[in-house]
């Protein structure tokens, strides 16, 4: 469903900003995003809350003040309330300032690189939440995945990756801070297609604290696939682990327990991807986990 006019420029005249003149939805699955130009020419991106808590926009917030000056990042407009949340009991919206820049639609090996900086970048500088929150990679939402009950074999498959590897995870002294949780190239931005230096990092509705090598998995899963969407290339994965290294050296256990920590991934990111309607995502994922190549070799 696209929101009405009438209820943008309602949004737009809370945050006391000009009329629309357009408005386009854009991509998104765990909210709404809007890019909309006003009467007099500015842009902003409105975000519909979906399946974001509202409650959470204060880690939102939290990450984009620690974030200030490292890089850019969507910062929300302030009302004459001093809330950064529109809500009429209908829906619930923030509108932020557009940042100019494209998603990268080639997921290339330099972009592989450069998203990996970015993310080592957020694991420096993202320190402390507000809220807690548990996202998709938290142990407590996987045990929950592990114990859904469905007869879906792509749903019993996904279980049994969760199983296999949640106990490996927890060996040893692996890292813990901050992570983004969905890091992928529809959540930065970069320069152009041709220089896919990345130069805004968004959405942070899953961030939580849990181990930094779940966010890299994650970060691999997503833009590391093949154009297929079946595999991940081994190239693009080393390359966004280098690109990691120049802002964080990963520990030689990180380095040995990463292919356990995407086999983690893939089952929990399955179980999110079936229950909210993206079956046929969910079977790529697990094709990814059946061909996982090796890196660093």
């Amino acid at each position: 469903m696209v929101l009405p006019q009438e209820t943008v420029d309602a949004i737009l005249a809370h945050f006391d900003l000009p009329q629309s003149r357009s408005f386009t939805r854009l991509s998104g699955w765990a909210n709404q995003n809007y890019l909309v130009q006003t009467q007099a020419g500015t842009e902003y991106v409105l975000k519909v809350l979906i399946l974001q808590k509202q409650e959470l926009l204060a880690n939102d917030i939290a990450i984009q003040r620690q974030l200030a000056g490292v890089t850019q990042t969507p910062v929300y407009c302030v009302g004459p309330n001093g809330s950064v949340l529109f809500a009429n009991g209908e829906i619930a919206a923030v509108i932020s300032a557009k940042i100019e820049g494209v998603h990268a639609r080639i997921l290339s090996h330099a972009f592989a690189f450069e998203i990996g900086k970015a993310l080592a970048l957020f694991h420096t500088a993202v320190h402390t939440l507000p809220m807690p929150h548990q996202g998709w990679l938290n142990p407590l939402s996987a045990k929950r995945a592990r114990l859904w009950e469905s007869s879906e074999p792509v749903v019993r498959a996904a279980q049994r990756l969760i199983n296999e590897n949640t106990a490996l995870l927890t060996e040893g002294l692996l890292p813990v801070g901050i992570i983004h949780g969905d890091l992928h190239e529809q959540n930065v931005l970069v320069a152009s297609q041709a220089q896919p230096a990345v130069i805004a990092i968004m959405d942070f509705e899953e961030a939580e604290q849990n181990l930094l090598l779940l966010d890299v998995a994650r970060t691999i899963l997503s833009v590391c696939r093949s154009p297929q969407g079946t595999s991940l290339l081994a190239h693009n994965m080393e390359q966004l682990v280098q690109g990691y290294e120049t802002g964080r050296a990963m520990t030689s256990l990180e380095r040995e327990k990463l292919p356990i920590a995407i086999r983690y991934v893939i089952g929990v990111d399955v179980i999110w991807l079936v229950q909210n309607g993206f079956t046929a995502e969910a079977a790529e994922h697990l094709a990814r986990a059946a061909a996982l190549p090796a890196i660093g070799q």
